[in-house]
């Protein structure tokens, strides 16, 4: 019964975060100053969180390197229309009637699990979210 309400309560905070998109706003935000400052410091959840949800998922069409791709990536994000962000647009325009957030999807422990059981993680690519996740 304890195992029910805790994933009531992991599905209900999960459509908060879509419904509300603060969290995908912070990870876009945290990149832009990953980007600006390299050597600032890392946020270890932040960086699971993207691990756990891929970067693809988390940032359109993979991490972005620049501020540029950061800047489109955010706006495709928050619905900004692909056409719009193109060179020979005439302007932004954001879709109105059918603005489609990101959705994050369940990030289960298992899944890691079965992932280094099989052999396909990927440590080296975040190495604090690794270490973190193994604290836990």
């Amino acid at each position: 019964m304890k195992t029910e309400f805790q994933l009531e309560w992991q599905t209900l905070g999960l459509k908060l975060l879509n419904n509300t998109a603060r969290v995908p706003m912070l990870c876009h935000l945290y990149n832009a100053l990953r980007i600006v400052d390299s050597k600032a410091p890392v946020w270890p959840d932040m960086e699971l969180l993207i691990r756990n949800q891929s970067p693809g998922a988390v940032f359109t069409g993979g991490r972005p390197q620049t501020l540029v791709q950061a800047r489109n990536s955010f706006l495709l994000s928050i619905g900004m229309s692909a056409t719009s962000l193109a060179k020979d647009s005439r302007g932004m325009r954001l879709r109105k009637g059918n603005t489609v957030l990101r959705q994050y999807e369940q990030g289960p422990i298992a899944r890691n699990l079965f992932y280094r059981w099989m052999g396909r993680e990927t440590r080296k690519t975040n190495e604090a979210a690794y270490q973190l996740q193994e604290l836990l």
